[in-house]
């Protein structure tokens, strides 16, 4: 049902009772005082009639005459208490009206409130359960069609929403990925990351940074990295850490801080391993038998030294060291 046909029925039921009521009461009325007049002036013209042979000429004129005005004010006293039973009877009709179309427009707003926080209801509840309303359970068909306009939105929603999950599914599989707190303290970790770590979700969250750190790379390079991140500034760098199992990786980074309200509230880690690409560098610039860095290190990073010294205006040192029986190590 339409709610705006209830709504017309009911004002149309309650002006058509009250018209009809009124209507009644007006012929109810009108009838009893016609009925009074008839009984009177036949009464009274009964009276004359048998009176006639008495009277003289000019009485029974008399009479007739003062039988017309006592009509005449009779007639004006019926009006006047017809006109007054009328208003009376209005007023009361109108009051009677209001009330029954009081309760029945609260009635209909309880039917509208219920339809209306059902529909929030059902609203919510779809939402947060990615399905859709049940036009069923809606009353009027004005509702019904909102909510299945709500429908189509929460249709598209849920499918984006699906393809959403997706592609973090995909995002938290394979690619590595950390946030953190102000304090350094692990929030949340990716699949890929615990992979690549070896540490489960459980054993991170709620750590610091430390837990992964080699000890081995000094404490001035972090301390640099947090001074810049508090600043605002992202930070882009290679850095080297340590699995659960005590193996040593390499892995691209890249931190980005977050914000709200305009603060800096954690950071967020993208990373990417490079330890296999490190240690392919780690060959082609080391010697097999001595382990020392060959003469291809030596010559890409000479010109960084010597600008590292002009810059610094430091001293640097080359050194040219030849080892007695060198060939016995070579061969043995």
């Amino acid at each position: 049902m339409k709610l705006s046909s209830l709504i017309f029925r009911s004002v149309f039921f309650v002006s058509f009772m009250s018209a009809c009521c009124a209507f009644f009461i007006t012929v109810i009325f009108q009838y009893n005082s016609y009925d009074k007049n008839r009984d009177h002036l036949k009464s009274e013209f009964v009276k004359i009639q048998e009176s006639k042979i008495s009277l003289s000429v000019d009485n029974y004129i008399l009479a007739q005459q003062k039988l017309i005005e006592n009509e005449i004010n009779k007639k004006e006293k019926s009006l006047y208490e017809t006109i007054t039973n009328q208003i009376g009877s209005l007023l009361l009709f109108i009051f009677l009206a209001t009330t029954i179309f009081y309760f029945i427009s609260k009635k209909v707003s309880s039917y509208i409130d219920y339809n209306i926080n059902h529909l929030i209801e059902a609203f919510k509840e779809a939402t947060n359960a990615h399905k859709e309303i049940n036009v069923n359970e809606l009353t009027y068909k004005e509702f019904t069609i909102l909510a299945q306009k709500m429908n189509v939105i929460l249709r598209d929603r849920n499918r984006t929403n699906s393809k959403l999950n997706d592609y973090v599914k995909i995002v938290d599989d394979n690619v590595s990925i950390s946030s953190a707190d102000m304090n350094g303290k692990i929030t949340s970790v990716s699949s890929a990351f615990c992979e690549h770590t070896g540490y489960s979700k459980d054993e991170l969250i709620g750590k610091k940074y430390d837990l992964l750190r080699r000890s081995a790379i000094l404490d001035e390079y972090y301390k640099k990295m947090w001074e810049n991140l508090k600043q605002g500034v992202k930070w882009e760098g290679e850095v080297k850490g340590k699995k659960k199992n005590g193996d040593i990786y390499w892995a691209q980074t890249i931190i980005h801080p977050e914000y709200c309200n305009d603060e800096i509230i954690s950071f967020t880690a993208i990373k990417h391993d490079i330890t296999e690409k490190k240690k392919l560098k780690t060959l082609s610039i080391t010697d097999d038998l001595t382990g020392l860095f060959s003469r291809r290190y030596f010559n890409e990073i000479i010109l960084d030294e010597i600008n590292r010294a002009k810059r610094n205006d430091i001293y640097l040192s080359f050194l040219l060291m030849d080892i007695d029986y060198f060939k016995n190590y070579n061969d043995t």
